[in-house]
């Protein structure tokens, strides 16, 4: 009767090994599900956006300056040709006025 006792201790122990398999397989597959990876990557996201949000404010704290004079450059920088042409006009209204000025005085 030992190898039955054996048999039936085996046949137990094996029904508690696939119970704490089926239990992890189904903690592994809804921690693996598609909705919750996606709401863990949502998550991590919004705080990935919010930490560089917080650090981009610290940064233009500490250098408000610089950051302005840089914010300067580019959009001289980009809007050049329409500037030199406003440039050009006015210099050359200012030119054309002197010049009126200058006839009328003589």
């Amino acid at each position: 009767m030992s190898d039955m006792d054996d048999y039936r201790r085996a046949s137990a122990e094996a029904d508690v090994a696939r119970q704490r398999f089926l239990s992890t397989f189904g903690i592994a597959r809804d921690r693996l599900s598609a909705s919750r990876l996606k709401s863990r990557a949502q998550a991590a996201l919004v705080e990935a956006l919010q930490d560089s949000g917080k650090q981009a404010r610290s940064v233009v704290t500490r250098h408000r300056f610089a950051l302005g004079g840089a914010l300067a450059a580019v959009i001289v920088f980009v809007f050049r040709r329409p500037l030199t042409a406003l440039f050009k006009r006015v210099y050359v209204f200012g030119r054309d006025k002197y010049r009126e000025r200058k006839l009328s005085e003589d």
